[in-house]
């Protein structure tokens, strides 16, 4: 395995958040059944700088050094950024490493704690109700990045195998001058480059632009993982104009009280002035993020659920129907928000 690295000048006014991961890999098949990774690109934060670190393998038996890489830069990661997420990259990646029994359990404790986002599908949100439509490699060109490679993806391949041979048959001569192998492992790198390159210009571009979103199934499966069947608690403002009902444990506005047993009724506190709800939930765990995407009028509309006022971590609640859809929106656009403003909690 050959391992290159490349330090990002051009984007010094960027703060990087620092466990986001920026992935792109090359693969000698669409089915992790039949092929393997033969490239892998990462952009992460190390200290202060942004490096961007190819592994490109010399023998087919190189893999599982790849995936083992792989596997201690995710393991430092909470959210991944690919050009497709689920759909193929990740997809892939889960197949290639079921095949290593040494590394699979790693991987699967480690990628469940990741967030995924699909650039792909994320500008496709961003294109609806528009006269245009972007990918990845319009978007980053309309924004200043122009790709170096003229080689095309589905030569990939061939150009990888080429480069395997001529490496073994350099190898055995053990000559220094430049070889052919070289030429080919630069159509490689530079490829996985501008990969990687288009997407960090896309992320760059809309950190910039920050953009409000309400969108469905940008994020993978994993957080729908998160939901939990219980009882929370829903605390309303204003305890003077509500009264707390004993028997039923829940608050209700004052203007309703004439129709209760005055021995059933007392005077609502900060503690007790709640309405109490059975349901699915999941923990937003950044709520500020994701109020800061809402107008003050808009986010009076959005209802946070907790156990208690000393609670933490508030839930929001989703319809039993609408779980496997996972189509809280509120909360996909919280972790989309979470991209652009890790950074400044860690």
């Amino acid at each position: 395995m050959k391992t290159f690295n490349k330090t990002i000048t051009e984007y010094d006014d960027y703060i990087f958040p620092n466990q986001m991961l920026i992935l792109d890999i090359e693969t000698s098949s669409f089915s992790p059944n039949e092929g393997f990774i033969t490239e892998a690109g990462i952009i992460i934060k190390s200290s202060s700088n942004l490096i961007l670190t190819q592994f490109v393998l010399e023998e087919l038996c190189d893999e599982e050094k790849v995936l083992r890489e792989l596997l201690n830069i995710i393991k430092e990661s909470k959210l991944i950024v690919t050009m497709d997420g689920n759909t193929f990259q990740l997809s892939f990646l889960n197949g290639r490493f079921s095949k290593y029994y040494s590394l699979y359990s790693d991987y699967q404790t480690a990628i469940s704690k990741c967030i995924f986002l699909s650039m792909k599908q994320y500008l496709k949100i961003l294109s609806e109700n528009q006269p245009f439509s972007y990918d990845v490699h319009s978007f980053a060109l309309k924004n200043g990045y122009k790709r170096k490679s003229t080689t095309q993806s589905l030569d990939l391949i061939s150009i990888f195998a080429a480069y395997i041979g001529n490496n073994k048959l350099e190898n055995l001569k053990k000559s220094n001058t430049q070889s052919i192998s070289s030429v080919y492992l630069n159509k490689m790198l530079l490829h996985n480059e501008d990969d990687l390159l288009e997407l960090f210009t896309t992320v760059y571009t809309l950190n910039l632009n920050p953009i409000k979103l309400e969108a469905n199934d940008i994020l993978s499966g994993t957080l729908a993982g998160k939901i939990e069947k219980r009882e929370l608690k829903y605390y309303l403002d204003n305890p003077k104009d509500y009264v707390y009902l004993i028997s039923e444990d829940m608050a209700i506005h004052k203007s309703l009280a004439f129709s209760s047993n005055k021995d059933n009724i007392t005077k609502c506190t900060k503690q007790n002035c709640y309405i109490r709800k059975t349901g699915c939930f999941f923990p937003i765990e950044y709520p500020k993020f994701l109020m800061s995407l809402y107008s003050s009028e808009e986010s009076k509309k959005i209802k946070l659920f907790s156990e208690n006022l000393s609670s933490k971590i508030p839930y929001a609640a989703v319809s039993e129907n609408e779980k496997n859809e996972f189509i809280a929106d509120k909360y996909l656009s919280t972790y989309l928000h979470f991209l652009y403003d890790y950074s400044i909690i860690n």
